[in-house]
């Protein structure tokens, strides 16, 4: 497996979920919701980068091979269900406010 290219697919997933949880503060505990609206909004940049390192990494000489193919599963499941993941994830943490 490429190492690179792991590192750069564990490092998308971690800010992915970073993201996810800084929008959801900003807007429920800090009621900062445009702050809110950014944060979310970048959560797509992750995985143009990831994109772009593996098309780098491919473009460089090597084969596709794990690494490459757990990248496109990232990125798959990421356009998939990555509205459904926030939805979820925002219906979450409104029903566990305080009324």
């Amino acid at each position: 497996m490429n190492a690179v290219l792991i590192t750069v697919i564990v490092a998308c997933e971690v800010g992915s979920c970073c993201l996810l949880g800084a929008g959801l503060v900003a807007r429920y505990v800090m009621r900062l919701s445009r702050t809110s609206a950014a944060l979310l909004a970048n959560a797509p940049v992750l995985d143009l980068v990831l994109l772009i390192a593996s098309v780098m990494d491919l473009r460089s000489g090597s084969t596709a091979g794990v690494s490459h193919g757990l990248a496109a599963a990232y990125i798959g499941f990421s356009v998939a269900f990555g509205s459904t993941t926030l939805r979820r994830a925002d219906q979450r943490s409104t029903a566990s406010l305080p009324a």
